[in-house]
């Protein structure tokens, strides 16, 4: 069951800060996927940061499904507490996470970032987004919100991975790959 999105509660967190703030909004598998075709593993500390050359960010809501296994299936218990504590950082390096829970993960993830874009925007609390993501299932909404609402959306992801499409759609787009090396995980 998709965890209940508290838009309210972001809202006023928004509220209370300068309307030159943004809200950064991570589609985690979709980077996920393109960090592995570029070979890397990505430092989600480093990445937060080159995003804040870019905007203010007042929260950074990242976005993921995670694995779901079957009554038959197991899992190695090492592996559920690895990933349980890879979540635990991300909270303690100033990540929002939202786990969404669904048979068709990538599509739902989809969904419940466009909702959550479209409610914010509506709630005219905020005049940035960033957008971290390269699909260009994130076309129209990135349209819509920069057209009906006058809000600036920017799309931070690595240029190879990304939609032409998004990428003009955008009000600015910066290429992860021009910053590959900053956002690398070192070992």
């Amino acid at each position: 069951m998709t965890e209940s999105i508290d838009i309210d509660k972001m809202i006023s967190e928004i509220h209370k800060k300068s309307s030159s703030e943004s809200v950064v909004f991570i589609d985690n598998t979709n980077l996920v996927l393109s960090s592995k075709r570029e070979d890397f593993k990505l430092c989600y500390t480093n990445l937060l940061e080159l995003i804040s050359t870019q905007v203010y960010s007042v929260q950074n809501r990242l976005y993921y499904s995670d694995i779901k296994l079957t009554n038959q299936e197991t899992e190695d218990q090492s592996k559920r507490q690895e990933r349980q504590r890879f979540y635990d950082y991300l909270k303690n390096n100033g990540y929002f996470l939202k786990e969404i829970c669904e048979k068709k993960k990538e599509i739902k993830l989809v969904n419940a970032i466009t909702l959550d874009m479209s409610r914010l925007a509506m709630s005219g609390k905020v005049n940035s987004i960033f957008l971290v993501a390269g699909d260009a299932d994130y076309c129209s909404v990135v349209q819509e919100i920069q057209d009906k609402y006058f809000i600036q959306v920017q799309v931070g992801f690595f240029g190879e991975y990304c939609s032409n499409d998004l990428k003009t759609s955008c009000s600015k787009f910066i290429n992860f790959s021009d910053f590959k090396e900053t956002i690398r995980k070192k070992s």
